[in-house]
């Protein structure tokens, strides 16, 4: 609207009663107004919201006598449903102040929703809080809705929108979102009496009370994972429920290329609970990490990772009751920045999508770093379900 003269041939698209839209003129302000007499042709496109997503398989019949071959660059992304009113009332006036640039970390986020309706979360902070700084650059970390991460030519299509809208001294740098979940196991007990539920009946309304949780309070940035919250949660999803007994872990997975000796730098960013310096003679049920690892395989053992309340990780033998180490000394943890650190990893197999990473926060609420997603996934959910007859 910004550049738009009397003279100027546009119109716009707004929405009135059953989801159905109007075209309005400018009145000869923003915009020029028809004449009497004018004929107005009108071609649009149905979209299919969400439905597209993830297709990747194409095909094509002869064009003008020619053969043609088709190349899938990227899975089919970005479909959604229609933006919510209360989006529309938030972003649309916020829209109007910023004017189509971006200055503020906030302009930023208001610019890419308001133009991409596939997006879903955005984080935007300064390249002087990376380690180390790079000045200059403005991070931008998109999810959009959908997708697991988001494709090269989808993230080029967000840089080079924002380029033309920052500062010429600042380089806009688009990156795929990082995700912090939590790992819940708990423990329920259901009144018998009272009900005539199974166990598997009131799993299954858990299970959704805890999903219907993460998609409300958390899966974005900047969110922060509240416990009591959410184990009135639990017991809110049936009232024959008595009690729950939870124990959650923040989840960092990583996965590793199978016989390649690779490092990493996991940041919780949040303090750790550290238990006693592990003893000689003790089992594992003596002791609670701050750090342990999914199992998986290292030559032709399985194993995990864990610390020894000193500082120090190593690799323990699955199997073992006791501690039997299959690798000393393969990385360290900083219990008070929650930062750990593996180096040389080097895994010769392991089952799902990746390893997962298990810290043991010093707070039951988990603060989610300005850089990653906090959620909670289906395969990180563990119930147990007792009926008791009170």
């Amino acid at each position: 609207m910004f550049n738009v003269n009397s003279n100027d041939n546009v119109f716009y698209i707004q929405p009135v009663n059953k989801n159905q839209y109007e075209i309005v003129f400018g009145r000869n302000k923003f915009g020029k107004k028809p004449s009497s007499g004018n004929i107005i042709d009108v071609t649009y496109r149905i979209g299919s919201k969400d439905q597209p997503n993830g297709i990747k398989s194409f095909t094509s019949t002869q064009i003008g006598g020619y053969n043609t071959r088709i190349t899938t660059i990227a899975k089919a992304e970005g479909g959604a449903d229609r933006e919510s009113n209360e989006s529309v009332k938030y972003f649309a006036p916020k829209s109007i102040q910023i004017q189509d640039r971006a200055v503020t970390e906030s302009d930023y986020e208001i610019l890419l929703k308001n133009n991409f309706s596939e997006i879903q979360a955005v984080s935007v902070y300064g390249g002087e809080e990376l380690e180390p700084p790079q000045y200059g650059r403005v991070i931008v970390s998109v999810d959009v809705k959908n997708a697991e991460g988001v494709s090269e030519n989808t993230r080029d299509r967000f840089k080079s929108f924002l380029k033309e809208r920052c500062p010429l001294a600042v380089e806009p740098i688009v990156i795929s979102p990082e995700f912090l979940f939590v790992d819940v196991t708990t423990n329920v007990n259901f009144n018998t009496k009272t009900t005539d539920k199974s166990e598997s009946d009131i799993k299954n309304l858990v299970k959704a009370a805890i999903l219907k949780y993460s998609n409300d309070n958390l899966s974005d940035f900047r969110k922060t994972f509240r416990f009591s919250q959410f184990v009135s949660e639990i017991d809110s999803s049936d009232v024959n429920i008595v009690s729950n007994d939870t124990d959650i872990r923040a989840v960092i997975e990583i996965d590793p290329e199978i016989g390649v000796k690779t490092s990493y730098d996991l940041k919780f960013k949040n303090k750790l609970n550290a238990d006693h310096p592990l003893n000689a003679g003790e089992s594992i049920t003596d002791h609670t990490p701050a750090i342990k690892s999914s199992t998986f395989t290292v030559g032709n053992s399985r194993g995990f990772i864990q610390d020894d309340g000193k500082g120090k990780l190593h690799i323990i033998k699955a199997t073992s009751t006791s501690f039997v180490y299959l690798q000393r000394n393969i990385g360290t943890v900083n219990y008070n920045s929650g930062r750990a650190i593996i180096r040389n990893l080097k895994v010769d197999g392991y089952t799902g999508s990746g390893i997962k990473i298990m810290a043991k926060t010093d707070a039951s609420d988990i603060k989610t770093p300005k850089e990653r997603i906090i959620t909670i996934r289906d395969a990180d959910i563990n119930i147990s379900v007792k009926g008791v007859r009170e």
